[in-house]
Formats: structure tokens, C-alpha cells, sequence
């Protein structure tokens, strides 16, 4: 539908520009950004615009860059092609100033010069977690201590109480601006999308490159393009990746004064992910890795969650998030959960003989499993019973780029390696979906012939095959098994 609401623009004498709604939430969301690639707005722009090619974004920008509302530069890319950057201007921010959408001491944000790539993701991780929003229903987000309201989508009430023609001087000499609306800092509420505000918490020194707080779940995303050390001999070096750890596990309390919980997403740059960056990255598999088993070794007490996931799988730590599952989950399964998965293995195992059930922890030492000095005790396991004798089944919920069920994993292996849980047991990994599964960095960097002999035991599946009614069940080097390898053999 189109607007009844437009700002004439002039910015010199007889050169004008019409701005629409969507164009001022554009502009808004830039200052918010500070600096964005020409791509990442044009993103942004489709959140707010159901339908716009995105030549015309470019025509766009351009009359904005020759208004002097924003200022476009370009940069050459590893590839040969020149890549175009966004920031408002101070002509642009005086108009946001005068539809108080910002307030009137407002000033332009840091541009950052160096370190383009790692900016550039820090905007796109922003990006995937607003248009999950908009999915959820969520038609805005409150950024900084400013409290400003940013739209994400185009069904709000963005500038309501203004209709027809506004006209908009860059100039004094050009002509009196029409308007000057007061700016109102928003209000906090429960259900909002809150970016960048610690809500109240000294962060002890730790400086996020982005934080999104939503239904009491609070994130700290930290972007790795490997210039850092993951970790130092030095004990007092606090900008390794181990001490920021170890500052977010002693931060973990001080939220959980405000019942909010908190988790930190380490995000590794690499060459398979959606945003265009000025160099080309190597893939970080193996520095993956090499964060999980470090902050495993060096970080002991780890109370929250902790992810190593690269830029490309992003996605998953955003649908997480809003489906409430970014945080400890607390049981692994609930009753009915293992029934069903109980009932799914039966069906799907074709052994006549075979019945499964659910072994509940106070029901352990039945079978000979004694869990009482355990590190980390699994509340339910499946019990099998067939001709080949009783075996178990670990089922461990596990989340893509997770370390602390990483380590949880490890310790099940080593338990089930050594007989802890009678003969030719397993650990069954069951992801959400196929794309997880496939998709997490799980393993050893070095691997001996020790853990070569745990990881026998492994087993994986996901839920979205379970849900789907597809039996498919892989190892550890993600081969897809007969059903029957889950017996003894």
C-alpha cells in the first residue's frame, strides 16, 4: 500500500528528493548500524519494503549520497569487484533529529576504518537476528542506552501522527523546516527486542561486538577472524579468548540476580558464509576446535552456555534464541520425549525379539550402573533387551556449536568406552535437525587411538527426521548405519 506520508527534501536551490517512510527507517537503521555495506541495507530495506529490486536500491542511495543524507564510498574486494559502504551524514542525522526519532544531543555514531571484515559481520549477525524477528512477529527492536525504537517491518505505526507533505531544508538559507518533533526515549518492557544495553549490569570490562536480549535470555556474540590467541601463557593478557570466558562465567551471576540467562556466541569468520566481506577466509573448522578444547582445558565451573560456531551456521544460534533454547536446557528429555523416541527406535529396529524402555535414574543400579560419582549423570536412559543380550542408550540433546554438551559428550564416551554402562552401549546424539547434525564441528584436533576406539559408540540423529518419520542414523564420521547397528553386533 502505498504512503500518504512523504518529506520533500531540499538540498539545494530547485534540487529536491521525495523520502517515504520505509526511506526515513532506512536512515534511522543506518545511524542505529553506524556503517553498513550497500547489500546489508538493501536487507534491511526488504524487512521494511515487501517488494523492491534491488537496482532500484541502488538508484536509491544514490540520489540519498547526492542529497548529502548519507555519504557511499566503495572499496575494492579480494575478487576484483568494488563493494559500496553506507553512513549517515550529519544532514542526515539532523533529520532524524527533526522527526524526533533521535535525540536532539545525538551524535554520529563510531565508524570503524580497520578491521572492515569483522565489522561487516558483526552488522550481518544483527541483520540474521532481526529477520527471524520480523518472523516471530516482532515489529521493532530498543538499541542502546539511548532506547531508541528502530521498525523491522512494515506493519507498524513508524511516524503515524504525520500525513501528507513534509518539506525538509538542508539549509536555512534554502527555506524553514516544517516540523520538529520532541524525541521520546522508549520504554522497557518485557517482550521487547533489546539490542546493546547491558540493562543495568557492569560488564567488569568486557566489551561485546553485539548483545540482543529478548524474554530473559541475554546473548553476547564475540566475532573471531583469528587475530586473537585463544589463549596465553601470560595470565595477565585479558584479551584472549579464554579470559573473556572466564569474565562471562563471573558476569553469569550477576544477571541471574535479574533472573535473566545469559549465553556467548563465539562466531568464527569463514568462506562459506552469507555476507561479503572484503578479503576471502579459510575455513575455521579446525580453530573451532581448537576454542572448544582450550576453554574445555583452561575454564573449569563453566555455569553458562558457550558456543564456537562458524558465521555460516549463524542461523541456527538465531533460531535457538527465539525458540528459548539458547540457554541451559535443564533435562535432556522429559518422559514423553524418551517414550516417543523409545517407541520410534522399536519401530524402526527389525528385531522380533527386541523391547525398549525407559530406565530412569533411581532404577540404574538394577542393571549394574553405578552413576554416584559421576561428573554429569544422565536422569533417563533406553534400556534394550533382545537376544543379543541388554544393552543402554544414552540419548544426549545437543546443540550445534555447544561446548559444554561437547564436553558432556566426551565424558558419556569415555563412561561407555570403559563398560560404566554395560556392554556395547551407546551415546546417541540427537540434534534438532539434519543441518546441525551435519553441520557441528565435533571432535578432537588430534585425535589418539583412545578416543578413535570412544567414538565407536557414537551414534547420531535429529529430531526433524524423527518428526518426518525417516529413520536415518549416522556415526561419528557422519556414515549413515542400518538400524540394526545400533545393537549389539
Amino acid at each position: 500500500m502505498k504512503s500518504d506520508f512523504k518529506i520533500i527534501y531540499h538540498y539545494k536551490y530547485n534540487k529536491k528528493i521525495e523520502l517515504r517512510r520505509e526511506d526515513v527507517k532506512a536512515l534511522l537503521f543506518l545511524y542505529d548500524q553506524s556503517l553498513l555495506s550497500q547489500p546489508q541495507l538493501f536487507m534491511y530495506y526488504r524487512l521494511v519494503v515487501d517488494r523492491f529490486a534491488e537496482a532500484s536500491f541502488r538508484r536509491k542511495t544514490k540520489k540519498w549520497h547526492e542529497a548529502g543524507i548519507i555519504r557511499k564510498s566503495k572499496r575494492s574486494i579480494e575478487n576484483g569487484y568494488k563493494l559500496a559502504f553506507l553512513n549517515l551524514t550529519e544532514a542526515g542525522l539532523s533529520l532524524l533529529k527533526g522527526l524526533g526519532l533521535i535525540h536532539s544531543k545525538s551524535q554520529l555514531k563510531y565508524r570503524p576504518d580497520k578491521n572492515i571484515d569483522h565489522t561487516l559481520v558483526i552488522k550481518q549477525i544483527a541483520l540474521e537476528v532481526f529477520v527471524k524477528a520480523k518472523k516471530e512477529g516482532i515489529m521493532f527492536y530498543i538499541s542502546g542506552e539511548e532506547k531508541i525504537r528502530v521498525p523491522i517491518t512494515n506493519k507498524d505505526s513508524f511516524l503515524e501522527k504525520l500525513k501528507g507533505e513534509i518539506h525538509f531544508y538542508k539549509r536555512e538559507d534554502l527555506g524553514q523546516n516544517q516540523i520538529h518533533l520532541p524525541f521520546t526515549k522508549g520504554k522497557l518492557e518485557s517482550t521487547d527486542l533489546i539490542v546493546n544495553n547491558s540493562l543495568g549490569v557492569e560488564l567488569k570490562g568486557i566489551k561485546p561486538d553485539w548483545m540482543v536480549y529478548y524474554k530473559k535470555q541475554l546473548v553476547f556474540f564475540e566475532v573471531d577472524t583469528g587475530n586473537e590467541s585463544i589463549d596465553s601463557e601470560n595470565s595477565s593478557n585479558q584479551n584472549t579468548i579464554v579470559s573473556k570466558v572466564r569474565r562471562y562465567n563471573y558476569l553469569k551471576t550477576e544477571y541471574q540476580k535479574q533472573k535473566v540467562f545469559i549465553a556467548t556466541a563465539f562466531v568464527l569468520v569463514d568462506k562459506e558464509q552469507d555476507v561479503i566481506t572484503l578479503r576471502e577466509h579459510s575455513n575455521k573448522k579446525k580453530r573451532i576446535l581448537n576454542m572448544k578444547e582450550i576453554i574445555l582445558n583452561k575454564v573449569f565451573n563453566i555455569n553458562f552456555s558457550v558456543y564456537a560456531i562458524g558465521m555460516s551456521r549463524i542461523r541456527e544460534v538465531v533460531y535457538l534464541f527465539f525458540t528459548g533454547r539458547i540457554t541451559p536446557l535443564g533435562r535432556i528429555f522429559n518422559d514423553k520425549g524418551l517414550k516417543l523416541l523409545a517407541e520410534y527406535l522399536n519401530k524402526n529396529l527389525k528385531n522380533k525379539s527386541l523391547t525398549i524402555e525407559v530406565t530412569h535414574l533411581n532404577n540404574y543400579r538394577t542393571y549394574g550402573i553405578n552413576t554416584t560419582n559421576f561428573n554429569y549423570s544422565p536422569e533417563n536412559i533406553l534400556t534394550l533387551h533382545h537376544l543379543g543380550g541388554t544393552q543402554h542408550i544414552v540419548p544426549v540433546l545437543i546443540r550445534e556449536g555447544h561446548i559444554k554438551e561437547m564436553e558432556k559428550t566426551y565424558y558419556y564416551l569415555e563412561k561407555a568406552h570403559k563398560g560404566f554402562f554395560a556392554f556395547n552401549s551407546k551415546i546417541l546424539l540427537v540434534y534438532s535437525s539434519n543441518a546441525a547434525l551435519e553441520n557441528d564441528v565435533f571432535g578432537k584436533t588430534k585425535p589418539g587411538a583412545e578416543f578413535k576406539s570412544q567414538v565407536k559408540h557414537l551414534l547420531k540423529i535429529s529430531l526433524e527426521d524423527i518428526n518426518n518419520g525417516i529413520f536415518r542414523l549416522y556415526d561419528f564420521n557422519g556414515l549413515l548405519k542400518t538400524p540394526e547397528d545400533i545393537l549389539i553386533n
